[in-house]
């Protein structure tokens, strides 16, 4: 693990499903125990175990962050850079076809079992 992040009383955790995220790039992450504008710190390239926590802004759809640390991001932000998502923006010349993010690319895995692209 890259981080010696602090637990908060706020951090509720859901399941215990193992989910693991492999970086390619450095990743610009949110800090939910710092203030706002100071709540950005950088996940290097690597592989990380993951826990699904509720939301810690108290808003709808929960959070994927680094194992104990209070470092990540929502779920879905997490999924949005899986290979194979549909690009969803019209008018662009790749509406509805799959994306190859590259070097952009995360891979999670949920009990060893690669999570698909999101189809919505």
């Amino acid at each position: 693990m890259c981080f010696n992040g602090a637990n908060s009383s706020r951090k509720q955790t859901l399941g215990g499903r193992m989910i693991r995220a492999t970086t390619k790039r450095v990743w610009e992450m949110l800090d939910y125990s710092k203030p706002r504008n100071e709540d950005k710190t950088e996940l290097q390239p690597g592989t990380y175990e993951l826990e699904r926590i509720s939301n810690p802004h108290g808003f709808e759809g929960n959070w994927l962050v680094v194992k104990g640390t209070t470092i990540g991001m929502s779920e879905g932000a997490w999924k949005q850079w899986i290979n194979g998502v549909l690009a969803d923006r019209e008018g662009h010349p790749n509406f509805g076809k799959p994306i190859n993010w590259g070097d952009a690319e995360i891979v999670l895995e949920e009990n060893g079992q690669l999570i698909p692209p999101p189809t919505d």
